[in-house]
C-alpha cells in the first residue's frame, strides 16, 4: 500500500447507504404485500381497479428506489476501498507529493498526483518511423503483411553503443502523423537484470530480416493481364512460355515473386510488346548488345 487516506468519513456513507437499502426493501415489501390484497378484493369486487392499478405502480416505484439504493451503497463501498491506494503496477515509486495530514483531492482539473510510479521491467521503448520504413517492415517476407507486432528490433543505450539489447515490438499507432509523415510503435524488453532506467535515450535498429530463398525479378518483368500478373520465360528450347505469378512488396525496382517460379527461369524483362508465347527467340549475351 501507498498511502491512506481517512476512512472514517467514508465508512460513514457507507452506513447510512446500507441503512437506506434495507428502508427501501421494507418499502417494498410492503408495497408488494398491498398489492397482492388489493388483487384479492378486486377479485370480490371490494376495490375498484384503479386501485390495483395504484398498488403496481407503488411496487414497481419501490423497485426502483431500491436499486438506487443498491448502487448508491456500490459507489459509497468503492470510495471506502478506494481509500487504501496501492500501486497499480510493480515498479519504482518517486518521492511523494503530500504529507500525512495534507488535503487531497481527486475531483476537479486542480488535482495533483500523489507520486509517479514507473515499471522497471520489462522496459518500453518508445519511437517513430517514417512512411517508407514502415512499409517496409509492413511487407517483411517473415510475417503477415497485416501485422508489424512481433516485429525483432535491437537497441542501443547512448552513451553505450556497443551493447545492444533484443527488444520486439508490441504496438503499432492506427495512422500516420499527418504533420511529421511518422508512425509511432512501440517496444518491449526485458530488465530484470535493472541496466535500464525510464527516461534514458536509445537507439532503435529495425532487424532487416530477408528470406534468402525469396525470388526477385525488375518490376518491368512484369504484365498484368485482368486481375494477374504475368511474366514471360524462356524455356530450355528457347521457345516463350508465360507463367502466372503472385507478387509481394516491391524494392528498389525489383518485386517479390511469392508463387509461379522457382527461380531457375530465364524471364524477359524487355521488349515485351514483341514477346508472343511460343515463338522462339535468340539469346544473346550483353556482349553482343554492346559491341
Amino acid at each position: 500500500m501507498l498511502f491512506s487516506i481517512d476512512p472514517r468519513p467514508f465508512k460513514a456513507e457507507v452506513s447510512i447507504a446500507k441503512a437506506t437499502v434495507e428502508e427501501r426493501e421494507a418499502t417494498l415489501a410492503l408495497a408488494k404485500t398491498d398489492s397482492t390484497r388489493s388483487i384479492e378484493l378486486y377479485k370480490t369486487h371490494a376495490v375498484s381497479k384503479q386501485r390495483v392499478d395504484e398498488d403496481k405502480a407503488r411496487v414497481k416505484q419501490a423497485e426502483a428506489q431500491l436499486s438506487a439504493a443498491k448502487s448508491r451503497l456500490a459507489r459509497a463501498e468503492l470510495d471506502l476501498d478506494f481509500t487504501q491506494i496501492t500501486a497499480p503496477i510493480t515498479g519504482k515509486i518517486d518521492q511523494h507529493n503530500v504529507d500525512v495530514g495534507n488535503l487531497i483531492r481527486g475531483d476537479d482539473e486542480n488535482a495533483s498526483p500523489l507520486t509517479n510510479i514507473v515499471s522497471l521491467d520489462p522496459i518500453y521503448v518508445i519511437f517513430d518511423v517514417d512512411q517508407n520504413t514502415y512499409l517496409n517492415l509492413k511487407n517483411n517476407e517473415t510475417k503477415s503483411l497485416n501485422d508489424v507486432h512481433s516485429s525483432s528490433v535491437r537497441l542501443s543505450i547512448q552513451g553505450d553503443t556497443d551493447t545492444k539489447y533484443d527488444a520486439k515490438i508490441n504496438f503499432v499507432s492506427n495512422s500516420i502523423d499527418q504533420q511529421t509523415g511518422s508512425i509511432r510503435l512501440r517496444a518491449v524488453v526485458d530488465n530484470n537484470q535493472g541496466k535500464f532506467t525510464p527516461g534514458l535515450f536509445a537507439r532503435v535498429e529495425l532487424a532487416k530480416q530477408q528470406n534468402p530463398q525469396t525470388i526477385l525479378i525488375p518490376e518491368k518483368a512484369l504484365v498484368l493481364e485482368q486481375t494477374d500478373y504475368v511474366v514471360y520465360v524462356v524455356n530450355d528450347e528457347d521457345i516463350v512460355e508465360s507463367r502466372h505469378v503472385e507478387v509481394g512488396p516491391i524494392a528498389n525496382g525489383l518485386r517479390v515473386i511469392r508463387k509461379g517460379l522457382n527461380g531457375d527461369e530465364r524471364v524477359i524483362s524487355g521488349g515485351l510488346h514483341h514477346v508472343a508465347v511460343g515463338s522462339k527467340v535468340a539469346i544473346q549475351s550483353e556482349l553482343a548488345l554492346n559491341p
